[in-house]
This record gives C-alpha cells, structure tokens and sequence, in this order.
C-alpha cells in the first residue's frame, strides 16, 4: 500500500502546527534551501528577547481541570506574547514557568 506523501506532510504539518500553537511556540516551514537562513534569524531572535513568569494560582484544587493562562504586559499593548494556553491542576503546590 502507497500512501500519499502529500497528505503524510500535510498531518505532519498539522500536528506540528497544533504542538507549536498548545506549547507557545512557533513553526518554521521554509520550503527552498536558500530560505533556511532566513527561518534560522528568526529563531536567533526569538532566543535573543525571551522571559520567564512565574506563576502560583490562587485556585488550590489540585483537582486535574485545566487552567487557561492569559497574559498581558502593561502600558504594551501592541507586544507579541507567545505563551502555552495553560496547564492541568494536577498534584501538589507548585509553580508553572510561561515563556514569551
């Protein structure tokens, strides 16, 4: 059985796409050689202008139900936030690191 190479790029797209989207992050997808070093300046930059937030909720069930994070910089209204949509309650105490 043959399957489609196009349709397998297509979901492995997708599911990259979606991974990039749940986690903050961001998917490169130059389809040239030559537009490689391009993708590579970007992450350059992207590593270049991150941070680190913690976070400890003031909701202390820790009953496994999902937690959206939503964050904002003040007096910023314009910036580009990339952070994961949010986090499973589960276990004890603890903090969850989002990154820009």
């Amino acid at each position: 059985m043959v399957e489609d190479p196009e349709a397998i790029y297509r979901q492995a797209r997708d599911q990259l796409l979606m991974i990039a989207d749940q986690t903050g992050g961001r998917m490169y997808s130059p389809h040239k050689l030559d537009e490689l070093s391009g993708a590579y300046s970007e992450v350059a930059d992207d590593l270049r202008i991150q941070y680190q937030v913690a976070y400890d909720s003031m909701n202390l069930d820790h009953d496994g139900q999902w937690r959206k994070i939503y964050v904002t910089i003040e007096n910023y209204p314009d910036a580009v936030i990339r952070t994961r949509r949010g986090y499973f309650a589960f276990g004890g105490p603890q903090s969850t690191i989002v990154s820009r």
